[in-house]
């Protein structure tokens, strides 16, 4: 039944796209969840969608017969169909009274009422064309309830009313990128502070650290600081709780570049990355194996540099 629900929506969903808009159906898929459409129509408003969705449930509400009968091919042309049939010889067509008109060897309810309501979730463009998602009957019913519950949930936490968790969402996202911008810049400040004192502690040219304490951006505005400040090679880790980081930077004075270390040191931690000559990030699951990592990175620098550390 659920599945019939779904089929004889799509026919009075395509109609009142042809109604409408003079659209024509390209083709349907019945999902297990959510079924689809697409519709050759290359451009569509929000408003357009609306009224379409407002017509397809119209029909459904005035609960239209839907009928199936045979006609020989040769009287075809009595029938306004949707578009032409596929077959020859005896054509079955499935009518919703009087709206709709289609060649269609499924099954289908007796009544538009037995559809229950139509929605369309969403639209996504497709080889020029638009497809549509939608649901219908108990499947719209289970859509909404679990909106409807986030919705009163999301009212509680915010104590606002429904009506008005948009603007608070979109007020504290506008908040949290003010926060974002002001920590950034904070992070910034301190990273030039902390890498004017390693520089200060530091007689080497070859700085190495691993950290523990740290996000990998406070690590990463650390180590453009330092290699701005001077002729440094800078050899950095971060234990993270889940994933190790290597950031490995050398200033653009020092002849080497980092991407040469990347396929040296990946293996050991089980990691991935890249970047430039002067800057590269790894990012590995065995945490563990951080320290050894930059140590294999450290000898590599020493070799390349020689004489001039």
């Amino acid at each position: 039944f659920d599945h019939m629900q779904q089929h004889s929506g799509q026919h009075i969903l395509s109609q009142s796209f042809h109604e409408l808009l003079g659209a024509g159906t390209l083709s349907f898929h019945l999902g297990e969840a959510i079924s689809s459409v697409e519709m050759d129509i290359r451009k569509i408003s929000e408003e357009e969608v609306e009224n379409v969705e407002r017509r397809a449930n119209e029909i459904v509400f005035q609960d239209r017969e839907i009928k199936c009968y045979f006609i020989p091919e040769e009287k075809i042309g009595s029938v306004p169909l949707r578009r032409p049939p596929k077959k020859k010889g005896l054509i079955r067509v499935v009518e919703v009274s009087d709206f709709d008109f289609s060649a269609c060897g499924g099954t289908h309810v007796r009544r538009a009422g037995e559809i229950g309501l139509i929605k369309i979730l969403k639209l996504e463009r497709i080889r020029n064309n638009v497809r549509f998602e939608f649901i219908c009957g108990k499947r719209t019913l289970d859509d909404y309830l679990w909106k409807n519950r986030i919705l009163r949930e999301l009212s509680t936490r915010f104590t606002v009313n429904e009506g008005e968790i948009l603007n608070t969402v979109e007020k504290l996202s506008s908040d949290l990128k003010s926060q974002k911008r002001k920590r950034k810049k904070m992070q910034e400040k301190i990273a030039q502070y902390e890498a004017q004192e390693i520089i200060q502690k530091t007689k080497e040219k070859i700085i190495k650290e691993l950290f523990v304490d740290k996000t990998p951006e406070e690590v990463r505005f650390l180590v453009l600081n330092i290699i701005r400040k001077g002729d440094f090679v800078v050899l950095f880790g971060l234990k993270g709780e889940e994933r190790g980081h290597l950031i490995l930077a050398c200033s653009e004075n020092i002849n080497i570049d980092m991407r040469e270390i990347v396929p040296l040191v990946s293996p050991l931690i089980k990691g991935k990355g890249g970047g430039r000559s002067s800057l590269v990030e790894i990012a590995g699951e065995e945490i563990e194996n951080l320290e050894q990592a930059l140590e294999r990175a450290f000898e590599f620098i020493k070799k390349k540099m020689g004489s001039d550390l």
